[in-house]
């Protein structure tokens, strides 16, 4: 598993308002995503969305080099279908050169719980 992946099971910090509340009781999956992800090969999100269909998910893309829209696509359907559930999905640790591809692709944060990276 040198590949640099992490998937580990985290309690997050106390949800804020209009946030999942789920996340705080059943705690938080966390996937670092890696510098180049594609969505038609088995991938840790793939892995993720599939062992953990009822948890929340705190997806980082840090290491991301490029927002490709099938990725996208896959990231609105999974936090879709998670928020009919009442479940959190976050995508976390974007630079604001991913947070614009976002916004320019029309991705908002109804659609899709997004946090920049510090």
């Amino acid at each position: 598993m040198g590949s640099g992946r992490r998937l580990t099971a985290a309690r997050p910090a106390p949800a804020a308002p209009g946030r999942d509340q789920t996340e705080g009781v059943t705690g938080m999956i966390n996937l670092d995503l890696p510098d180049r992800i594609s969505v038609t090969a088995d991938t840790p999100l793939a892995a993720a969305l599939r062992q953990h269909p009822d948890r929340a998910l705190r997806i980082t893309a840090t290491r991301l080099r490029r927002l490709e829209v099938p990725l996208v696509q896959m990231l609105l359907a999974a936090a879709a279908d998670r928020r009919r559930r009442g479940i959190g999905l976050v995508l976390a640790g974007l630079t604001a050169a991913q947070a614009d591809r976002l916004a320019a692709l029309g991705v908002t944060p109804a659609m899709l719980t997004m946090e920049r990276a510090e």
